[in-house]
């Protein structure tokens, strides 16, 4: 399958107009000038405007891409993908963390797969049964245990060789040693408390953060609808040493905690169901300190599953995936980390349940939680001015594999003009491996 985005540009018909009036000896007092406007304009205008998307190929494997969650590669290991899954309770299959080698990417390797020994002994719940949780003076006894697995994984991060994952039900933060990426182990876990198999998650995002001598993960909760952080420092005895609510109502009928990112001494986080950027100082943290500073209220602010501009002349902007119906992408200015200011927003019922957000070359793709299953890609060259120019209505290969719900993505770059992409659907146990051509 093979898509192609098309737009015109006049840069190269101007410049070369110039170069022949300057040949003849037209405007040699601008001949100086002319070049040095081309260098500058051509520099600016280098970014394609133009991708391929071809679907090389669909790859199943029940137990290993069953409901990834979060797919990431890491800049310590560029040639690994690491996984989260959750697993599927009607197929019996466990969520887990899998790693894969992508030395050749258009036939990624299993390398390990790994599911937490610990909770073996766990008992869930019965179904229908009620349960309370108490978060400070308040307790809602609104929610009923729900007959999930118990490893079912989401958020991860990683410091060196250690991989924080996070098991959402049980609510646990498992440490492991990846220095061997085909046979990870744990280090240490810490369960943050709550109970289990409900329908709302206890722990769902990881991001690290680290000062001059100590190492955190700060986590989101939606339970708690709160940010815990969590002192890795060393992995064998990982702490919780604070925890602040971040304001979003209460479960089940609220809004529960998710998206996190980290920039600077700041962490922003977003809630599914939710309407809200909040943002948290971490400068205290070594005091056992979080502080809410900011929050800013949009109907469109839901989820929030962010990432930073990689591009260094804006590395101050922060990307959000908008979840909601209608969905789409939020550019934020982080240049007062404290005080983020949106400035674009590409927000289109063709975009709703954008889950995700990636980042290459200059378009933001968006894989949206949707059936089929669409891919929104949005060329991002002025982030002021962030233009819709397609969204794929159908991940699909020759012999009738599809991605359902594309959930999460990640992207290896090949070189300035390509790249390989990995999607996983919702409600499949699919890899859909792409080709990104940009011209």
């Amino acid at each position: 399958m093979n898509i192609s985005l098309n737009c015109q540009t006049v840069f190269l018909k101007f410049h070369y107009l110039f170069k022949v009036l300057k040949h003849h000896g037209v405007f040699r007092i601008w001949g100086l000038m002319t070049l040095t406007l081309g260098l500058v304009v051509s520099s600016h205008q280098s970014y394609a405007r133009n991708v391929d998307v071809k679907v090389l190929k669909i790859i199943q494997d029940q137990d290993n891409t069953n409901y990834v969650t979060r797919a990431k590669s890491y800049s310590d290991h560029p040639n690994l993908l690491f996984t989260t899954s959750r697993g599927s309770d009607e197929l019996g299959n466990h969520g887990r963390l899998s790693i894969f080698d992508l030395s050749k990417p258009e036939e990624p390797k299993r390398l390990s797969s790994w599911k937490p020994e610990s909770l073996d002994n766990v008992e869930l719940p019965t179904a229908g049964t009620p349960l309370a949780i108490t978060v400070g003076n308040s307790t809602n006894s609104q929610f009923v245990a729900w007959p999930y697995l118990k490893n079912v994984m989401e958020g991860q991060d990683k410091y060196k060789d250690i991989l924080i994952v996070l098991s959402i039900y049980t609510g646990t933060v498992h440490l492991l040693d990846v220095s061997d990426p085909a046979k990870p182990v744990e280090k240490g876990n810490l369960s943050i408390g709550g109970f289990i198999s409900i329908p709302f998650m206890q722990l769902l995002h990881v991001k690290v953060y680290v000062t001059d001598d100590k190492q955190y993960a700060l986590v989101t909760s939606p339970q708690r609808h709160s940010l815990i952080a969590i002192d890795i420092t060393d992995p064998e005895h990982p702490d919780k040493i604070a925890e602040v609510d971040l304001g979003f109502s209460p479960l089940p009928d609220g809004e529960g905690a998710e998206g996190i990112y980290i920039h600077d001494h700041y962490a922003y986080c977003g809630a599914f169901h939710g309407s809200k950027l909040v943002v948290v100082d971490l400068s205290q943290i070594g005091h056992k300190q979080l502080k809410v500073v900011k929050s800013l209220d949009d109907k469109d602010y839901d989820q929030m599953v962010s990432m930073i501009e990689p591009r260094d002349e804006y590395n101050n902007l922060l990307y959000s995936a908008g979840w909601g119906s209608p969905g789409g992408l939020l550019v934020f200015d982080l240049a007062e980390p404290a005080n983020p200011v949106e400035i674009a927003r590409v927000v289109k019922p063709e975009l709703s349940k954008a889950n995700r957000v990636k980042l290459w070359n200059n378009f933001a793709f968006l894989p949206q939680e949707a059936v089929p299953g669409t891919l929104g890609i949005v060329d991002v060259t002025d982030p002021k001015k962030p233009e819709l120019i397609k969204v794929i209505p159908k991940i699909a290969d020759d012999h009738g594999q599809v991605i359902n719900h594309p959930y999460a993505m990640m992207i290896k770059s090949h070189d300035d003009k390509s790249a390989y992409a990995y999607i996983f659907g919702a409600t499949d146990s699919n890899m859909a491996i792409l080709q990104l051509t940009a011209d």
